[in-house]
């Protein structure tokens, strides 16, 4: 299999875990609190992690790895687990999904890989920004008069 073929394939991948996430927390809901919820995707998650990347896996590296480091990745992943992931749980649970996707479609991670890993600003990387945006507002606005009259109805 050549690389584009691989990569053609994880897009896919990607594609339909995006369009599957929104599901979960509803269907989980009717039985667990959000951050039961939370317990199990991240454990869903570990679990096949470890399935599909155990070769890649080093555990003699994390031992080594400065206490500096160590403590800035756990300070992320209790901020994300604490922080984002509950409150995209609770927006999945409460708000029509059309919703949370636009607003996960914005593009602030261009934006932060500008800012904050330098990454050029091309005019191909714009256009696509650009279309995927477009697609979202096509996919998740029923009445662009709601986009413009904020708060008023």
């Amino acid at each position: 299999m050549t690389r584009k073929q691989k990569g053609i394939i994880a897009l896919v991948l990607v594609a339909l875990s995006w369009g599957i996430l929104p599901i979960f927390p509803r269907f989980l809901n009717t039985s667990f609190a959000l951050y039961q919820q939370l317990y199990l995707r991240i454990g869903a998650a570990f679990f096949f992690s470890i399935l599909f990347f155990h070769k890649d896996i080093a555990l003699n590296k994390i031992f080594h790895i400065p206490f500096r480091d160590t403590l800035l990745l756990v300070l992320r992943a209790i901020s994300y687990w604490v922080l984002a992931a509950g409150a995209m749980t609770m927006s999945l649970l409460i708000t029509k999904v059309s919703n949370v996707m636009f607003i996960q479609a914005l593009p602030a991670t261009a934006i932060l890989g500008t800012l904050f890993f330098h990454e050029k600003i091309t005019i191909r990387k714009t256009m696509l920004i650009i279309f995927s945006f477009v697609g979202v507002l096509m996919v998740s606005v029923n009445d662009i008069s709601g986009l413009v009259h904020w708060g008023k109805r």
